[in-house]
């Protein structure tokens, strides 16, 4: 597989004061990530508090990107299910849409099952899109979901659905982990969620990644997506962003890089950093960036 995917934003969502989703923020933000470097970006994904968004909501704000002039090409759909209907009646509402990438974690609820009980669900989910123009990337965070997604299973779902599944993202944050699926990259196209590990993987024949720190530095993960070259400050960031509750440290940052605090908003059960630790990384980026 010799297509480069480069870097997609798992989009940040951004909340009005009583919890509903601003779209107009959201919008602008896509907008702003696609002219600094990204490819495309990932709504509902991890950073995107995607969990806490009903489909409803998704599909409200799918259409209001479009609206926004943003492609729905550009647009990868991502979904977090248990039940094996549910998760097909989000493809299909992406579908719907015009979308034709979907982000597809493993179910969650139920943890200690083996591979085969995880290609039977997949198996079930995808049974009615075997024959249609979409791609499937598969979404190993074991740390969250509490289930893994194995190379070995993602090379059955390749082999059992061709054409359909496209890659894997694996946001294991395990190096050993990525070696397995890069073992597959003639087949997969195999994107890495942890930054800090990007190069690396990219001058193993990793296509890039769909990322939260792309919300902030599109830029420069396009450069390590595109050359394969360790950024310092990037691992160095990372190392800050990911010893604190990622999402809402994303979102501080978001916050400083808009000058607007509205960004800090964070829906249930979730929560805004202790103002210790925002002070602390915001200390963190100044002596980062010199700034």
């Amino acid at each position: 597989m010799s297509e480069f995917f480069g870097i997609s934003a798992a989009l940040l969502t951004p909340f009005n004061d009583d919890g509903s989703i601003n779209y107009k923020m959201m919008a602008e933000h896509a907008h702003h990530v696609l002219a600094n470097g990204c490819k495309s970006v990932t709504l509902f994904g991890t950073t995107g508090e995607g969990t806490s968004h009903n489909l409803d909501e998704r599909i409200k704000a799918v259409s209001f990107l479009e609206g926004a002039g943003i492609d729905a090409d550009r647009i990868i759909f991502g979904i977090k299910a248990d039940a094996i209907t549910q998760a097909a009646n989000e493809i299909k509402a992406g579908l719907g849409l015009g979308c034709n990438s979907f982000l597809l974690a493993p179910p969650h609820y139920f943890k200690g099952v083996s591979d085969n009980a995880v290609f039977a669900w997949y198996e079930r989910v995808l049974a009615d899109f075997a024959e249609r123009d979409l791609r499937i990337i598969l979404y190993n965070i074991p740390q969250l979901t509490g289930v893994k997604i194995s190379s070995k299973v993602a090379m059955q779902l390749y082999k059992h659905f061709p054409g359909l599944i496209y890659g894997v993202k694996d946001s294991s944050g395990d190096w050993d982990s990525a070696l397995e699926f890069l073992a597959l990259k003639d087949d997969l196209a195999i994107l890495i969620g942890d930054e800090r590990l990007l190069a690396d993987g990219v001058r193993l024949g990793a296509k890039g990644s769909i990322s939260g720190m792309a919300n902030l530095f599109s830029r420069q993960l396009n450069e390590i997506a595109t050359t394969g070259e360790q950024d310092a400050s990037i691992v160095a960031i990372a190392d800050a962003i990911k010893s604190l509750p990622v999402i809402a440290a994303i979102k501080l940052l978001a916050a400083r890089m808009y000058d607007n605090r509205q960004w800090l908003e964070i829906r249930p059960p979730l929560e805004r950093l202790e103002t210790s630790l925002e002070e602390k990384l915001l200390r963190d980026y100044d002596r980062i960036f010199g700034q």
